[in-house]
């Protein structure tokens, strides 16, 4: 394993840059897909648990050679989680071939990787651990740097390691232009509702982590945020949380840095959920449109089976609410349950998710909007899992290769039980 202190900081913070830029014009760029072509679905890999990881949590992320990375939960070496490569099979045909390029020691190093990673231009990766890094074991945000020379090691560096009073980091990170990122923390921190926290380049190199919010500072604030924050062109982090809120059923808030640069971060919740048909404890990623509308999904309540809805809120005209509306009730068969996760294809506005449950062992689905605009939000199950060789329980978000491709991976399933990498054409 190299030493972190054989890798230049300053260099680090270069690739930081390169990786906020490269980001940024990724974000949304999803290909164009048929709705009316065949489906196909492909394992690309089975985990085993060990050497090469059991239970993939995060999705994957790709290189521009149309390589996958990801994360497995467990597994590796000392069962405390690895980082993993998905190699295409070369042209004429052939299996992917998957290769472990860190298994995670616990204690300092971290353990259990469990959140989409971020790939730069370089081919860096960078990632959260669950566990692991200070005392308290409440996480770690990582960098693995590619070999320098065909098959050699990868080396990485602890960028920090959270204090977390008792906290643990819950989800992928989000990084801006600068190649300063952000993400939060489910519990912890001075009400022990979570925190949002950012890690940036500092001068001279080297990072700096920084606590930007505690949720819960009063009774009807966000509580536990619970998914990923979203970040617009003015600064702001949107997000979600599990509870809080006017009825204590979750939120959508917004996070504003202070003007200037000096001073606290604020947060002003949007939305409060009440229940019922409207949904509740929302999870997974909000997604901004052009429009200023955000979307995202409520894991429960709505609906007879009561397995979640997905959402649109709409800013207000003036001084006003957002308001929201219901664009798909999940039922016992089509999808649903907890760590949900969308993507949109921005050239036709089409919604594309994964769901733990639903059909019994998970599906992917597609969201299509009204012709027109007005009418009713129309969902298509594109493939319902098995349990068997396909996998069981889909987790975290899917990306597009530049073929109209979606991968991703599901959490249990194939022959020993420890998860799937999957491909589909929808």
């Amino acid at each position: 394993m190299s030493s972190p202190s054989s890798v230049s900081r300053s260099g680090i913070c270069q690739f930081m840059i390169s990786l906020a830029l490269f980001a940024a014009a990724m974000l949304f760029v999803v290909a164009a897909v048929d709705p009316a072509s065949a489906q196909t679905f492909i394992t690309i890999h089975k985990f085993t648990s060990s050497p090469d990881g059991s239970s993939p949590f995060g999705g994957l992320v790709a290189d521009s050679q149309g390589n996958y990375y990801g994360t497995t939960q467990f597994g590796g070496t000392s069962n405390n989680g690895t980082v993993f490569e998905l190699s295409p099979p070369a042209v004429g045909g052939g299996h992917w071939t998957e290769s472990v390029i860190w298994s995670f020691a616990g204690h300092s190093d971290g353990a259990s990787p469990s959140y989409q990673l971020l790939i730069d231009a370089k081919g860096n990766l960078y990632g959260e651990t669950q566990y692991g890094g200070n005392a308290c074991s409440c996480g770690t945000v990582f960098a693995l740097l590619p070999p320098k020379t065909t098959g050699g090691p990868w080396t990485k560096l602890v960028l920090y390691a959270s204090s977390g009073s008792g906290g643990y980091i819950s989800d992928a990170l989000t990084v801006d232009r600068s190649g300063t990122m952000y993400g939060t923390q489910y519990l912890g921190g001075t009400y022990s509702s979570g925190q949002a926290f950012k890690v940036a380049p500092a001068t001279g190199g080297g990072f700096t982590g920084t606590v930007l919010y505690n949720f819960g500072v009063t009774g009807t604030d966000s509580k536990e945020p619970y998914g990923p924050l979203t970040l617009d062109s003015n600064g702001n982090l949107y997000g979600v949380s599990n509870i809080g809120g006017t009825n204590d059923l979750g939120t959508v808030f917004r996070l504003t840095p202070p003007a200037g640069g000096g001073g606290n971060w604020t947060n002003a919740v949007l939305y409060s959920f009440p229940g019922a048909g409207a949904g509740c404890n929302p999870g997974g990623n909000i997604i901004l449109d052009q429009s200023g509308r955000l979307y995202g999904q409520a894991t429960s309540c709505g609906g007879n089976a009561d397995r979640g809805v997905i959402f649109r809120l709409s800013p207000p005209t003036g001084s006003g609410p957002w308001t929201e509306s219901v664009l798909h009730t999940f039922s016992s068969a089509d999808g649903g349950g907890p760590y949900p996760s969308l993507i949109l294809d921005a050239k036709t506005n089409v919604f594309y998710g994964t769901s733990f449950w639903g059909g019994g062992y998970g599906v992917v689905f597609q969201l299509k909007p009204p012709a027109g605009g007005a009418g009713t939000w129309i969902e298509r199950v594109i493939h319902t899992f098995t349990g068997l060789s396909d996998g069981d329980g889909p987790l975290g978000p899917m990306v597009w290769d530049a073929n109209g491709v979606l991968y991703g991976t599901a959490y249990y399933g194939a022959a020993v039980g420890h998860g799937t990498a999957f491909s589909i054409v929808p």
